[in-house]
């Protein structure tokens, strides 16, 4: 009686197993279809139909942010694999063990920016620009960063949450595939709507910057933003750094130099004209402040320094008040 009740319940879960292969063979078979549809159809416009919520995410989601190393991965659908219907079990797909999770992050790349996402996946980072800081400061140069995840699973992965559409595409299309000390970096758009972080984890690991202290662009709609998105371009060798104090130029070379970079070549650059108004102090609204463009020996070197020295100050250029010396990409290719 036993063995024929064991046999039965081996059948089941043989059953179950068969069944599983045959729903992720046909996701396998869909997917091709669709990319020969699509391939057959250049030059037609093809409709692209909304990424489902988190906790809807499809197969190709659950499993591109496995690949990802996330393991707060939602349960696939609401009736295959969240473990209340077809595959209950404490060893199958009942969420706790595989597919279900905390939904903290559920991450997933892309080749073209479906639906608009502000998310943006990078892999490939060196292990000497794994914090969130270094990240920020090279990812602000292209738009405002909200927030920044590191993967636990993969140390050189991270999920980042950008302010808004343009600036994620604008990550995309002048990161990916760039060369930095240690290694290429690739920068794809993800499906993910928002970036989570959990409040235990490690500034250096997961880090919102929402509030716009690390900012470089306070108005989308002024002329300043505007024209700098213009110029936006692949990272050359040379950098600008503005918000120099007035007669510390020549601090601020040293110390780059200093602070191990090789430094090619660097021009202080001309000031404009600027008219200064009183506040009821009798004191000027303002300090003029010079800045210089830099040319290192290389565009690694220079998003290096991009992503440790921004937003940082000398000692030597006295007391750092609000923020520091502005470093910032290019697209010069001499000074």
């Amino acid at each position: 009686m036993f063995s024929n009740n064991q046999n039965s319940n081996d059948q089941m879960n043989s059953n179950d197993q068969m069944n599983v292969m045959q729903l992720l063979l046909n996701q396998v078979k869909t997917l091709q279809d669709q990319v020969s549809n699509l391939s057959s159809k250049q030059g037609t416009e093809v409709s692209v139909q909304p990424m489902p919520k988190q906790g809807n995410m499809d197969l190709q989601a659950v499993m591109s942010a496995r690949l990802q190393g996330f393991n707060n991965v939602p349960a696939y659908g609401t009736s295959n694999f969240n473990g209340s219907s077809n595959f209950n079990g404490a060893s199958n797909f009942n969420g706790a063990s595989n597919f279900n999770g905390e939904g903290l992050l559920q991450g997933m790349d892309s080749s073209t920016m479906d639906g608009g996402s502000k998310c943006i996946w990078v892999a490939g980072i060196p292990e000497d620009f794994r914090t969130t800081k270094i990240v920020c400061n090279i990812m602000g140069n292209f738009g405002n960063v909200m927030k920044i995840k590191f993967s636990k699973k993969k140390p050189d992965g991270a999920l980042i949450e950008m302010q808004n559409s343009v600036y994620a595409a604008n990550c995309c299309t002048h990161l990916n595939r760039v060369q930095l000390p240690g290694g290429r970096i690739s920068v794809k758009p993800s499906r993910i709507e928002n970036v989570t972080i959990p409040p235990h984890d490690d500034d250096d690991q997961g880090r919102d910057f929402s509030r716009g202290y690390d900012h470089r662009y306070r108005d989308a709609n002024s002329r300043f933003t505007k024209t700098i998105m213009k110029r936006l371009s692949q990272p050359t060798a040379i950098i600008s750094i503005s918000g120099i104090p007035e007669g510390k130029v020549s601090d601020v070379k040293a110390h780059l130099i200093e602070s191990g970079y090789t430094v090619e070549n660097f021009v202080e650059g001309k000031k404009k004209e600027s008219t200064e108004t009183e506040t009821k102090s009798g004191k000027p609204n303002w300090t003029p402040k010079a800045f210089a463009f830099v040319e290192f020996s290389s565009a690694e070197e220079a998003i290096s320094a991009v992503g440790r020295l921004h937003n940082t100050m000398p000692s030597s250029c006295g007391e750092r008040k609000y923020k520091g010396l502005a470093f910032s990409f290019t697209s010069r290719t001499s000074c």
